[in-house]
C-alpha cells in the first residue's frame, strides 16, 4: 500500500501563511538532501458567523494521514484557543492518524502560576483542551518554541518537541553585532536567567575569543502592562548588553532594563525578544535601543516595525524539527 503524505495545514487568510509556506519549502530542501518521505501543504479555512460563532474547513484529506497544523499566534487570544480546539476536532472526525499542533508562539502560557488569591492557571486550561482524550479537540502531538516557563511541559500528557531558540538565534546575534569584546546576555527579570544563561552558553561554544557573561535584573510586576525594574544582579559595566526575553508585549519591560543597565555602566544594549507581540506605545519605548531582534514566529505587517527592528527566520528551525519528529530522529540533537 503506498505511503500518505503528511499533510501541513495553515490558514491562507492570514499573513501568517508565508510563515507556515516557508516552513514547508525548508522541509522540501531537507528531503532533497535526506530523502523525501512525502509532504505537501494545504488550506484550512475559518468561517465567522455574524454572531462570532466559528466553522473549520479542512481543504485536503484527513484520513490515515499524519496532519501537522501551523497555527497563527496574531490572531485574538481567545480566537486562537477556539480555532486550535475546532480544528483539531475537525481533524479527528476527519479520520486523521495522528495531529500535531505547530505553535511558534503558543498563547496563553503567561499563566503558569497561581501567585495571587482567586487566579487561574491559564496555561493548564490551554493545554488541558488540546491534550485530554475525553475531548475532541485532543492533539497528539505540540511543537513549540521558546514557553514561558520550562515547567510548562509538564501540564499536559502530551509529548511536547520545546524547541530552545537559543541554539538557532545566539550564534546569529554574536554575528549581527559583532563586537568581539564584552558581551553580557541579560534577563529582564530573575525568572529569565535560565533563558540568558543557554544563549550565552551557546555563544561560548561557539566564539571562543569572546568575554561572555550573564547577568539578570530584579523586576516586580505591577499590573497587566506595568513593571518596575530594579538592581542588576552580575556586572554589566563596560559591557554590550543583550536583554533575551521570551514575550515582547508593550515594550515596558525592556524600556526599564535598558535604563537600569545604562545606570550600571552598560557601555551599549540591545535586545532579542523571541515572541513579538507589539501593542500599545512599544515603538517609543524601544526607538533608542541600539537594535531590537525578533522572530518571525508572529506576523506584523512591515510598518509595524522601527527602523532598528530586524526579524530573524526561525522557520527553518520548525521544519527540521518537523522532519526529524516525522522520521523519528533526535529533537534534543538541535539544541547541540
Amino acid at each position: 500500500m503506498k505511503e500518505l503524505e503528511r499533510v501541513i495545514l495553515a490558514d491562507p487568510k492570514t499573513g501568517f501563511w508565508g510563515f507556515a509556506n516557508s516552513v514547508y519549502e525548508n522541509i522540501k530542501k531537507i528531503e532533497e538532501k535526506e530523502g523525501k518521505i512525502g509532504f505537501i501543504l494545504k488550506n484550512v479555512y475559518f468561517t465567522y458567523y455574524p454572531d462570532g460563532e466559528i466553522e473549520p474547513r479542512i481543504d485536503a484529506n484527513c484520513r490515515n494521514r499524519p496532519i501537522i497544523f501551523v497555527h497563527d499566534a496574531s490572531k485574538e487570544p481567545c480566537r486562537y484557543w477556539v480555532e486550535l480546539m475546532l480544528f483539531n476536532d475537525a481533524a479527528n472526525r476527519g479520520g486523521a492518524e495522528r495531529i500535531t499542533n505547530v505553535l511558534p508562539h503558543s498563547r496563553w502560557t503567561r499563566g503558569e502560576k497561581k501567585d495571587k488569591p482567586h487566579m487561574p492557571i491559564a496555561t493548564k486550561i490551554f493545554f488541558d483542551t488540546i491534550s485530554l482524550p475525553c475531548i475532541g479537540s485532543k492533539a497528539d502531538r505540540i511543537v513549540t518554541m521558546d514557553l514561558h516557563a520550562d515547567a510548562e511541559q509538564g501540564f499536559t500528557n502530551n509529548p511536547i518537541d520545546h524547541l530552545w531558540s537559543s541554539g538557532y538565534i545566539a550564534p546569529i546575534l554574536i554575528e549581527k553585532i559583532n563586537h568581539y569584546g564584552k558581551i553580557c546576555f541579560v534577563g529582564p527579570d530573575l525568572g529569565s536567567l535560565p533563558r540568558a544563561k543557554r544563549n550565552a552558553g551557546i555563544s561560548q561554544r561557539n566564539e571562543k575569543g569572546i568575554d561572555i557573561s550573564i547577568a539578570a535584573i530584579d523586576k516586580d510586576r505591577i499590573s497587566g502592562d506595568k513593571t518596575k525594574a530594579g538592581y542588576v544582579v552580575g556586572d554589566v559595566r563596560d559591557r554590550v548588553c543583550i536583554i533575551v526575553d521570551d514575550i515582547g508585549s508593550t515594550g515596558g519591560t525592556l524600556s526599564d532594563a535598558r535604563n537600569v543597565l545604562f545606570n550600571n555602566g552598560a557601555k551599549e544594549v540591545y535586545a532579542y525578544v523571541t515572541h513579538f507581540v507589539g501593542v500599545g506605545n512599544y515603538k517609543g519605548k524601544l526607538a533608542d535601543f541600539a537594535k531590537v531582534f525578533v522572530t518571525n514566529d508572529f506576523y506584523h505587517p512591515k510598518e509595524d516595525f522601527l527602523p532598528n527592528m530586524e526579524q530573524i527566520d526561525v522557520s527553518p528551525l520548525f521544519a527540521r524539527a518537523i522532519y526529524n519528529a516525522e522520521t523519528g530522529e533526535s529533537i534534543s540533537e538541535l539544541f547541540k
